[in-house]
This record gives C-alpha cells, structure tokens and sequence, in this order.
C-alpha cells in the first residue's frame, strides 16, 4: 500500500475542514438566502434545525467514513463505497463524490477571481460612478459598456489556476495546511474588521440587525422557507461533495473525529451567521432602508449592493478592497478542498505523482469551465449548479447515510466515531442518523425534484445540452476508471 499523506498539526486539520466549507455561500448566499425568506426570523430556527438533524450528522458520517477508508488507502467514495459494500452499482454512483466537487470547481474558480478583480476595482476606484448592474453584466461578459470583452475577466481567473496548482502539487503538509493556516487567520481578521465597521455606524444598522434576529414563527409554517435553509446548511458546510471523507481519511485511529466535526461546524456557523450575516444586511439596510428582492438574486448582494454601499462609506474603497479579497480567500480555501478528492484518486489507485495528478486535475477543471464563463449569460452556469451544487449533493449524502448507519451498520459506525473520542457522541444520535436524518434528505429531495426540477428541464437551449454531455462524458470515463481501480484494490 503506498504511503499516503498525513497532517501535521490539529489546527492544521481544523483549518482546512473549516476552510473547504467557509466559501462565498458564508458571505455571498447566506444572506442572500435570508432575503429570499422574507427575513432572518422565519429562516434561522429551521436553519439551526436543519443544522443539528441534518449538517452535523452528515459531517461526523462524512469524518468517519473517510478515516475508515483511509486504512485501505482510499480516500475517495468510490473505493470507501467498494471496500464497505462490495456492491458494484454503490461504487459506480460513489463516482459523483468525484465528479460533483471538480464541476463545482469549474465554476467556482471563475467566481472566487471575482473576488481579486473587484478587490483591485474597489482599490483603486474603478467601479466609481458606475452602474453596478451594467458594470457586472460586461464583466462577466453579457454586455460592453464597461469591459469590451470577457478577457477582462479571466486574468484573476488564471492566477488563481496557477495558485491551485503550486498548492495542490505538495504534499498535505507544505501545501493545503501550510496555506490554510495562512489564509484562514487572515480571512477572519478582515471578517471582524468589517464587522466592527459596521457596528460602527450606529443605530442605523439597528432595522438590519432586527431583520435577521427578530423571531417571526409563522415562517416554520412555510416548507419553502425550509428547503431554503436546509439547502444552505448543505452548501455552507460542503456536505455531499466529496472533501471531507478525502481530508479525514489522512487521520488515524487515535484521532479525534467526534469533537473535530463539531469545532468544524462552529467555526462555520460564526462565520456565516455573526460575520457574513452582520456585514451585509444591516450596512444595506443603512444605506438603502431595506433588501430588494433583487439582492437575493445570485451574486447581485455580493457584487451589485455592496459596492454600491461601500461607494457611499468613509473609505469605502478600502473597505470594499477588503471585503472582495475576503470573498477571494473564502473560494480559495474550499477551491483546495474541492480539487482533493480528483487528485486523491488518481494518487491512491493509479500511484500517479502528486504534480502530475494535480496537473491532471487543474487542466480538467480549466477545460470544464469554458462552457459555464463563456455561456454564462446562456443559462450554462446556473444548470451545472443545479445539478451539481444542489440536486446530486441530497443524492451522495443520501448514499453516505445509507453506506453508514445500514451497510456498515449504525453500532459499528459509532465504533468507528468514538475511537480516539475525547467526547462520546450521544447514543440518541443513532436513531437521528439512521432515521431522521435520511427523511429529511428524503423530503429535501422531493421537494426540489418538485419546485425547482422543472425550471432545469423545460427552455433548454444548446448551450446547456453541450454541458450536459460533458457531465455524462466525466461520469464515464470516472466509472471506467473505478472499475480499473476496484480491480486493482481487489488483488492486496
């Protein structure tokens, strides 16, 4: 069995799983998701909720499934699917714990750029006078009022591929590690920067602060309101992609990986809820007395409201410099975790070198990503969201549930989560996992198969099947690939 890579430190380990979740969804989406709520007092006890039965349950099967594969030399879902079940149609749909991050990856990089590109606008007051809405639309390439072409834009986008690229091919320790302990630390200093200057402004953000935290029961009455919390539990953690079985299976036996998922989930959730929350919604209710509905719109909160707030600030381009390379270092970290599990793959089942996998799996996602930026304006980017950032994530999560507490069984599961345990998970989170925890993904599938389904299905344009066969063609040359692989694990 080859040699596979460890960390070095705890906090090491604590900030690169707090990393692969704390992404723009903690900054861009959460407040975003709030606004579509109608307000943060009918959307935050059914987020917390979906958060004890539902986030926390997953990360702690996702910690203890990838430590367990980890003793085989595997890592990644397919294997751990194939070494657990020996069933065949298992480790094939075990492929979208790999596919799943690398699409998402494909066009998250492209929006992670936006963060240093918006940064140097900030800066430097280039957006300044501007209509933000036009100013967006030409940068990612629907119009030329600002930017003659979409090349503008992919600057920073090739930067940061070559930064993927310089971290990915180290090993855990001089690369993932070594930068998250860099990047994180300084993400939550401009966090709570940004957050003081808010506070800073008085009462005026008071209505913002009310919106969020004010109680409003009648939203637990509306099932929409909790498949839009429970979606964002899903996105905010990264549950469902494939990491965080990749980073626990570098742990060993003694670690701790009760306690871990539960530091994880808490350094998430102050991210989002007292840092993102806090910086956006009550300095746009300053400014502008209220959210339009439009702020809930994809990035329009992130890179149509907040620059037009920061234009109005003291220094706003400061702030505003700050705030963008924040939302930067929020996609880089996840971008690390989301790459992972391709290379992992590739280097636990075919010995292939760390630079050549990561190489690999860089130019994959460069290759991938030309249909959602250049089409972005087609319809591309939000259908390979869709399916991959939403639907498929209930799918593999669903799969893990059912690996973990049925196939492997749910009293060798909690073995499994309380070896090397300094807290002993409580026994009651057994029927939570086994049984509540698979209904609530259950409904969350209906649910979406029933409201948002049928939006991805009629007004396809050619744009959109072109991606399509392009996720068909990755899941089969993945599927060919485990094959080989699981052949291959078959002889040691």
């Amino acid at each position: 069995m080859r040699n596979r890579d460890s960390w070095a430190t705890r906090i090491g380990l604590i900030f690169a799983m707090s990393g692969a979740a704390i992404g723009l969804g903690n900054f861009v989406r959460f407040p975003a998701q709030i606004a579509k709520s109608g307000s943060g007092g009918s959307f935050m006890l059914p987020y917390l909720i979906a958060l004890i039965i539902l986030g926390i349950p997953l990360l702690w099967i996702e910690w203890a499934l990838g430590r367990h594969g980890g003793k085989y030399g595997h890592g990644t879902l397919p294997l751990i699917f194939h070494k657990i079940a020996k069933n065949s149609l298992l480790k094939y749909l075990g492929v979208l714990g790999i596919a799943i991050p690398v699409f998402i990856a494909s066009y998250y990089t492209w929006v992670a750029s936006w963060g240093i590109s918006y940064s140097f606008f900030s800066l430097f007051n280039i957006y300044e006078g501007a209509d933000k809405v036009e100013f967006l639309k030409s940068f990612t390439g629907g119009s030329k009022t600002y930017f003659p072409s979409i090349a503008y834009s992919m600057i920073s986008y090739i930067i940061i591929l070559f930064l993927l690229y310089y971290v990915m091919s180290k090993d855990i320790k001089k690369g993932i590690e070594k930068y998250v302990k860099i990047f994180m630390p300084i993400l939550f200093i401009f966090g709570l920067i940004l957050v003081v200057r808010v506070l800073l402004l008085g009462k005026g953000i008071l209505p913002g602060l009310a919106y969020i935290w004010k109680p409003n029961f009648a939203g637990l009455l509306n099932w929409h309101i909790w498949i839009l919390a429970a979606g964002q539990i899903f996105l905010t953690l990264s549950i469902g992609q494939g990491q965080m079985p990749v980073y626990a299976s570098y742990l060993s036996d003694e670690d701790d990986i009760s306690l871990g998922p539960m530091t994880q989930a808490s350094i998430n959730e102050f991210a989002e809820v007292i840092i993102g929350a806090t910086i956006s919604i009550p300095i746009i209710f300053y400014f502008f007395q209220n959210l339009k509905p439009e702020h809930a719109q994809g990035f329009n909160l992130a890179f149509i409201a907040m620059p037009m707030v920061m234009e109005k600030m003291p220094f706003g381009n400061f702030f505003g410099a700050i705030w963008f390379f924040l939302l930067f270092l929020a996609g880089i970290t996840t971008l690390f975790a989301l790459l992972q599990p391709a290379v992992s793959f590739l280097q636990d089942n075919f010995n292939t070198p760390k630079y050549k996998a990561s190489l690999i799996v860089v130019s994959t996602v460069f290759l991938l990503s030309i249909p959602p930026i250049l089409w972005y304006h087609k319809g591309v980017f939000d259908d390979v969201d869709f399916w991959m950032g939403s639907l498929l994530l209930i799918v593999i999560s669903l799969l893990e549930v059912y690996v973990f507490a049925w196939i492997l069984g749910i009293e060798k599961g909690f073995d499994e989560l309380n070896k090397g345990a300094k807290w002993k998970i409580p026994n009651f989170y057994k029927y939570i996992i086994k049984y509540v925890t698979p209904l609530f993904l259950i409904f969350l599938l209906i649910m979406w198969t029933i409201t948002d389904l049928p939006n991805y299905i009629k007004n396809i344009n050619i744009y959109i099947w072109i991606e399509r066969a392009l996720i068909v063609l990755v899941l089969v040359i993945l599927c060919i690939l485990t094959s080989i692989a699981t052949k291959e694990s078959n002889k040691t």
